[in-house]
């Protein structure tokens, strides 16, 4: 069975006040905490066991699932608390102790709800992947500058688009006991994450996994509303494409 581990520790500062009340993942967007719209959407794809690595008033998801069980009938949840302070690999690495070998993750404010879990996974077999990372082709919203030493430009390039690594990849237990060491894991806020995925790359063990569709994520409450929007869009869609 696949397993999925949630990233929900962080403080999300740029959201004060309302997450001075309540962490991130139970802010809510179309009337539902994210965390559930994430739960929601990726339980019809076939994920049923969820770990989630809490922190930051982590008390208050376990509060929420727990209340809210009647709604997830056939779903596995766990808790993995590694404290306010912990690193991302940290939690990463915590939540492993929860995994019996492989497992997608991904962050509690982030949903790619058109991800095709199965063929994601089938490639991450297939190649032999240490560390296979979704990746989706992004609008760079400013012109690139390539310019010499002296200041002279070399190129102008207008709104590229580029390749870009989209909050969600899968792993094993044996690839992070090999590479993720004690200092990676002390390491402040992403940094060791980042060595981590640089440390795979190098030995030739990591690939990538194309996503076209939408990404839904969000830092502020602009975003969040922008974010509200494309849900909404989303759920409606689905519903006429499923003839209801």
């Amino acid at each position: 069975m696949t397993q999925m581990i949630v990233l929900c520790g962080g403080r999300g500062v740029r959201l004060n006040p309302a997450t001075e009340v309540i962490p991130k993942a139970l802010i809510h967007v179309a009337g539902k905490p994210i965390i559930q719209h994430i739960v929601e959407i990726y339980s019809k794809k076939g994920i049923k066991d969820y770990i989630f690595c809490i922190g930051y008033k982590g008390d208050k998801i376990i509060d929420f699932f727990h209340a809210n069980k009647i709604n997830f009938n056939g779903l596995n949840f766990d808790f993995v608390d590694s404290g306010e302070e912990a690193s991302m690999l940290e939690r990463i690495y915590q939540g492993f102790n929860k995994i019996d070998d492989e497992a997608i993750i991904t962050y509690g404010d982030t949903i790619n709800p058109n991800l095709n879990f199965d063929k994601l996974l089938e490639e991450h077999r297939t190649k032999n992947s240490g560390l296979t990372l979704v990746k989706a082709k992004i609008m760079n919203p400013f012109g690139i500058l390539n310019y010499d030493d002296s200041g002279r430009v070399l190129t102008f390039k207008e709104k590229p688009v580029y390749d870009y690594y989209i909050g969600t990849f899968v792993s094993n237990n044996q690839i992070m006991k090999k590479y993720v060491t004690s200092d990676l894991r002390q390491a402040k806020d992403a940094i060791g994450l980042i060595k981590f995925f640089d440390d795979v790359i190098a030995r030739g063990n990591a690939y990538v996994h194309s996503y076209e569709g939408k990404q839904l994520t969000f830092n502020t409450e602009l975003e969040r509303g922008s974010v509200e929007s494309d849900i909404i869009e989303f759920y409606t869609l689905n519903e006429a494409e499923n003839g209801r």
